[in-house]
């Protein structure tokens, strides 16, 4: 065992920089797996669009950041009302999102905690797999280049 892991020394930048990668994707996108659950199984109902907000922000470099929140209510089959915010980038005219507006909101059956307004998501699995793959192959780059990078200074000495 120990010599497994001192064999892995050389190698332990990129690794580290790998499963950063990874938990960077899972913070910002979330499970994918759920996503794809969600599109393969979910379940579809009508909700309502409770509020919604346009915000803007300054950031230091003096750009604006327009975003929008919605938050939105649905009912499951199971008749527990669930209600949940979303951010979206830009602005609510632009998209077309109004307070008291209808949404189609996918579920699943089983945990419904698990929802997500349908519009907003993928809904194909080739959209599913192009936004995933390339996201995680985007995470993963950097530590698989210092990785690389130290297969290729081991193998000079």
């Amino acid at each position: 065992m120990k010599a497994a892991v001192r064999s892995l020394k050389p190698y332990r930048d990129g690794l580290g920089l790998i499963a950063l990668g990874i938990a960077a994707y899972l913070i910002i996108f979330g499970n994918p797996l759920n996503d794809f659950r969600l599109m393969t199984s979910g379940v579809t109902v009508q909700g309502v669009a409770t509020d919604v907000n346009d915000f803007e922000d300054r950031d230091d470099n003096g750009m604006v950041n327009r975003y929008f929140f919605i938050t939105y209510e649905f009912t499951t089959e199971a008749g527990d009302k669930i209600s949940d915010v979303v951010e979206v980038p830009g602005k609510s005219a632009d998209k077309g999102y109004q307070t008291g507006q209808s949404l189609e909101i996918q579920y699943l059956s089983g945990s419904p905690d698990v929802h997500r307004i349908k519009s907003l998501s993928s809904t194909t699995l080739s959209g599913w797999l192009i936004k995933n793959i390339l996201f995680v192959l985007l995470a993963i780059a950097p530590g698989c280049y210092v990785i690389y990078k130290s297969t290729r200074g081991k193998r000079n000495t």
